[in-house]
Formats: structure tokens, C-alpha cells, sequence
């Protein structure tokens, strides 16, 4: 595939990550997605490509605050998702861990901890690690945040 602007170029191509990266958090009607939209067609428009913007209507929820606490000491703790809005008032109630080994008989009243296994493609991430190690391109896991 020619290319001879040097659009699919590392340094360009890193450029370009870095710059979508740097825009915030692209969830769906937020205002980064906004943002990004107008990136990406200032982006193609500015190399000759026709950009027609068609609305939807989508729901979203926005997460306003996540808290959990446990004896009175903060919890790092993010919410399944989607999550259901609770309203003003926090939701309060014993916190009991469930296991495929325990699983709890009757969870009235309670707030249930249950923790998902991370899957990692170990074979992926060694592939990625020999490329770089043998002066390879970045990954988009090395441009900037990760969100």
C-alpha cells in the first residue's frame, strides 16, 4: 500500500493516538466525544475527505460519584456497568464477598462484593514486548492514558 504522505507513518500514527488520548475520556454524549467528533473531522476534512455529521439519540448515565467504605475507611471501588442511579440517599448494608466456592444464601440487606477475574492474552503481550524489544512501534497502551 503506498503511501506517500506519510499518513500511516509510527511518528505520525503516534501523533495521532497521543492527540485522541490527550482529548479525555470518550464516553458516548460526553463532552469529549463531542470533542473527538470535531477532531476527527477537522482531521479527514483537512486532507480533502466530504464530512456529513448525522445526530442520534442516545441515553447515557454519567457517573457523578462512586463511593464505597468499609469500617469507616475508603474502598477503591468502581461500579458494574451500567450502573443504576441510587438517588440522594447512599446505599448502606453489610459487605459480603461471593465466591463460586461461597456463594451467599441470602444477600437481603447486603451490598455483594464479587470479584471478576482479569483475562490476559499472555501471548499477546509477548509478542508486543520481543516487538518492541527489537525496536518495534509503540503500542497505543504506551501513547499517554489508557481510559
Amino acid at each position: 500500500m503506498k503511501d506517500p504522505n506519510g499518513f500511516l507513518s509510527g511518528e505520525r500514527l503516534y501523533i495521532d493516538v497521543k492527540a485522541y488520548s490527550d482529548i479525555g475520556e470518550h464516553r458516548t454524549g460526553a463532552a469529549a466525544d463531542r470533542k473527538t467528533a470535531a477532531w476527527i473531522e477537522e482531521q479527514l476534512g483537512g486532507v480533502g475527505f466530504a464530512i456529513e455529521r448525522r445526530s442520534f439519540r442516545a441515553r447515557q448515565f454519567f457517573l457523578e460519584s462512586v463511593g464505597l467504605e468499609a469500617d469507616g475507611k475508603p474502598v477503591a471501588a468502581f461500579p458494574m456497568w451500567p450502573p443504576r442511579a441510587t438517588g440522594p440517599e447512599p446505599v448502606r448494608g453489610r459487605l459480603r464477598e461471593v465466591t463460586p466456592e461461597q456463594p451467599a444464601p441470602d444477600l437481603k440487606g447486603s451490598i455483594a462484593l464479587v470479584r471478576v477475574p482479569v483475562r490476559v492474552n499472555h501471548t499477546r503481550l509477548r509478542s508486543r514486548r520481543n516487538d518492541r524489544a527489537a525496536g518495534g512501534g509503540r503500542s497505543a497502551r504506551d501513547c499517554g492514558r489508557h481510559t
